[in-house]
């Protein structure tokens, strides 16, 4: 088995590690895709890092408006906050 930079997930969620592993395999040959995935990517690791600390996130509740309950309540990195909003635009762009 070819090994992957997101093996390190495996141990906490299945969901994750396939996102990653689409996203890095695509990389190449349909870069749209890998922006695609790697934006579920960014909302899935929201929404497990939500349901941990008491943050609603269900499906009414948009990408930035959780990602601005996630830094109201965790008081997020600067580049924390700055990669999860990359992610989120740059996979809106994709899918365009």
């Amino acid at each position: 088995m070819e090994l992957s930079n997101f093996d390190f997930l495996n141990h906490h969620d299945e969901l994750l590690v396939r996102l990653a592993q689409t996203a890095e395999a695509c990389f190449v040959a349909d870069p749209n895709t890998t922006l695609i995935k790697m934006r579920q990517l960014g909302e899935e690791l929201a929404k497990t890092i939500a349901s941990r600390v008491g943050v609603e996130s269900g499906s009414g509740i948009k990408q930035v408006d959780l990602l601005k309950e996630l830094d109201y309540t965790l008081k997020l990195d600067q580049q924390v906050k700055e990669a999860f909003h990359a992610l989120r635009k740059l996979g809106n762009s994709a899918t365009q």
